[in-house]
């Protein structure tokens, strides 16, 4: 009898893991978080960047932080736009409809100057200032699945 309840618990935390495995590749994520920073006053503020699912979907979570803006510290889903038909041309823009109370919000924007890759942010307190952002060195210790386990979080915070 022991023996039987001892296997049962195996099989029944074996099922559980594997359902558990299973949501987790459900959403497939970016191997790493890509880092910028930028520079608003005095102050310097940090931007990261998270594929979420299929690289066909272009898709991404934005993390700023650093920065006096209703958006710090908040992570939402964006989608890429490209702004010509040509991609070649590299011009285009992250856009979110999860800000509350904005139906639609671009707040990185890339585009081509003089031959080299330009990306600028937007706030919400100033969305006609344009803040050019930077790659910066990567932090080892950022995981990708904190960072989508963080915005999983805020949105259940948003929902209720």
């Amino acid at each position: 009898m022991k023996n039987q309840m001892y296997l049962m618990l195996f099989f029944s935390v074996l099922i559980g893991s594997l359902f558990h495995s299973v949501e987790i590749k459900a959403q497939e994520l970016g191997k790493y978080i890509e880092q910028y920073e930028g520079r608003k006053g005095a102050r310097t503020f940090r931007v990261k960047l998270l594929r979420i699912g299929e690289k066909e979907n272009e898709e991404v979570l934005i993390q700023i932080s650093g920065v006096d803006d209703p958006i710090s510290g908040k992570i939402y889903k964006y989608k890429k736009e490209w702004q010509r038909s040509e991609k070649r041309f590299k011009n285009y823009q992250y856009v979110t409809t999860q800000i509350p109370d904005k139906e639609r919000f671009a707040t990185l924007h890339s585009n081509t100057q003089y031959g080299s890759q330009v990306l600028k942010v937007y706030l919400i307190d100033n969305p006609s200032e344009a803040i050019s952002i930077y790659p910066t060195e990567y932090q080892k210790n950022l995981d990708p699945l904190f960072m989508y386990d963080q915005y999983k979080r805020q949105m259940e915070e948003v929902k209720k």
